[in-house]
């Protein structure tokens, strides 16, 4: 009986940390979203840097999901997936001054995308997810 209790103890903490580490997870990947938003939709008129902003998402993206197939599960995969999609992110369908509109309410992010001040969002999963195996 002791030693059942304590493995459902250890079940149950190894979950709970899960649930931590998912919720860190979204706080960064939220972050993550926003910047990245800005990013991608203020480049849209520059066609090399639109191409950097989406080759460095998509980079990071995948970079992440490889690191979910290690230490997250097939339900954080999928999350992640969907939450990153393009199309979940890019204006597609605004107008040019509600993209500029955009744009000028998030002064600044020129510098933010040029210097790499951004998240770098297989750095938070590896750091937030690395844990449960180490």
């Amino acid at each position: 009986m002791r030693v059942f209790l304590t493995m459902v103890f250890v079940i149950a903490v190894a979950r709970a940390g899960g649930a931590d580490d998912m919720a860190d997870f979204n706080q960064s990947l939220e972050k993550f979203l926003e910047q990245q938003r800005i990013f991608l939709n203020c480049t849209a008129l520059d066609p090399v840097s639109h191409g950097i902003a989406t080759g460095q998402y998509e980079d990071m993206v995948r970079a992440t999901l490889d690191l979910l197939r290690t230490y997250g599960t097939p339900s954080d995969i999928d999350y992640l997936q969907k939450k990153t999609a393009l199309e979940a992110i890019v204006m597609r369908d605004a107008r040019l001054w509600q993209v500029m509109e955009f744009c000028s309410k998030n002064k600044g992010w020129e510098d933010l995308f040029y210097k790499w001040q951004f998240i770098i969002l297989q750095n938070e999963a590896s750091r937030i997810f690395y844990h449960r195996h180490h």
